[in-house]
């Protein structure tokens, strides 16, 4: 209990009531007023302390600011409640003027709620890292989630692609080693078989695009989380709740030095803000571990997630590197084999027959010429939609 500055006004009291000729009674009375006066003010200052603990601040310093109103109205009761003496009335006229005059000073600096500000800002900066935190890492899991599902269709789509180009190039040369390539254009099958892979083509690329519209609206979203880190590093920051507290620490040491003079020491009010500055030092530490949970950790995991995941429109550019050269080759060996169809095609005796095999052959080439086109065109599509 916070009875020193107490203890000595009771002296005080003591000694001029024995100096000044007052009667015992009015002397036991006096300390007996300051002593309710002590425990209503420990009472106060137990309230302020417990009160830097809170995790909900939002009405902190307008209590702050009541209990020290109360605390200045109990001290003036008091002083109007001292018996008068013959030096005079209240305190002072028992001795304790400096205990009044100093305590009446600090519960009035101290109903500025410096310290509460402090608290209340440290507290403030803890919440809104904890619903930083919450926000970037909820909106995380669903964009892994929701990539998960794009991924795979692009995924499923570059295979099936990869695989019907390996399928064309497959039959082509099975036909010239069976020598039946140009009946079979003759017959008009190829034309349907191109025309078939063609539009598988087109459906891949359409849904490819699609899904790469919903990664890019992904990656902005984590692209506006780490900009809104960013923005608020600022007021977040270890730097500035180290900051916070270093002006808490401040008003908490200067509220002895505010009332000390005389005879009043202050001292219960160094203890006080001794105490204060503890209980900032706690909510320092506990905000800095989520401020530094939100730096060190969480935005570097966006970071990484952004870089390694938004790079390309597949998670894989090294992968995707590695398709495009292999789409590239199949489609050239592709267009080898057809040539030598085409040298086939142009060894035939004018007719019907060879009529028939070029007219089918052209539409062929045609359709790989746009084929090989489209993969060209649409994976740059995609890769630039993920740009934007």
């Amino acid at each position: 209990m916070a009875v020193e500055d107490i203890d000595t006004a009771k002296r005080m009291v003591g000694e001029t009531a024995g100096a000044i000729g007052m009667t015992r009674a009015d002397s036991e009375s006096a300390k007996n007023l300051l002593d309710s006066y002590g425990r209503a003010r420990e009472g106060l200052m137990e309230e302020m302390r417990a009160s830097l603990n809170q995790t909900d601040t939002s009405s902190l310093r307008d209590n702050w600011k009541s209990r020290c109103d109360r605390g200045k109205s109990l001290l003036e009761t008091l002083d109007r409640a001292i018996p008068p003496a013959p030096n005079g009335t209240g305190l002072a006229g028992m001795g304790a003027g400096d205990f009044f005059s100093g305590e009446k000073k600090i519960w009035e600096k101290n109903g500025e709620a410096d310290i509460a500000f402090v608290a209340d800002v440290i507290c403030m900066i803890y919440n809104a890292d904890v619903q930083l935190i919450k926000k970037c890492n909820d909106e995380l899991r669903s964009v892994r989630d929701g990539d998960k599902v794009v991924e795979e269709l692009i995924q499923r789509n570059l295979s099936g692609l990869k695989g019907d180009a390996k399928d064309v190039l497959k039959t082509v040369t099975t036909k010239l080693a069976e020598k039946v390539l140009t009946g079979w254009m003759k017959e008009g099958a190829a034309k349907d078989y191109f025309k078939k892979w063609y539009q598988l083509i087109v459906k891949s690329f359409g849904e490819n695009l699609s899904a790469v519209q919903q990664k890019r609206i992904l990656k902005q979203t984590l692209l506006a989380n780490i900009k809104l880190i960013n923005d608020t590093k600022e007021k977040l920051s270890e730097e500035w709740i180290d900051a916070m507290y270093k002006k808490g620490e401040e008003f908490g040491k200067g509220l002895q030095g505010v009332g000390r003079s005389g005879s009043y020491n202050a001292f219960d009010w160094a203890k006080f803000g001794e105490e204060c500055t503890k209980c900032l030092a706690q909510s320092r530490d506990r905000s800095k571990e989520q401020s530094k949970q939100i730096f060190s950790q969480l935005l570097p995991t966006l970071l990484e997630e952004t870089n390694r995941a938004y790079a390309a429109f597949t998670d894989d550019k090294d992968k995707l590197e590695a398709w495009k050269s292999e789409m590239a080759e199949d489609m050239k060996s592709i267009d080898d084999a057809l040539s030598k169809g085409d040298g086939l095609i142009k060894e035939l005796e004018e007719g019907p027959y060879r009529q028939a095999a070029r007219a089918t052959f052209d539409e062929v080439k045609s359709l790989l010429g746009i084929g090989a086109k489209l993969l060209v065109s649409g994976t740059k599509e995609a890769e630039d939609e993920m740009k934007k």
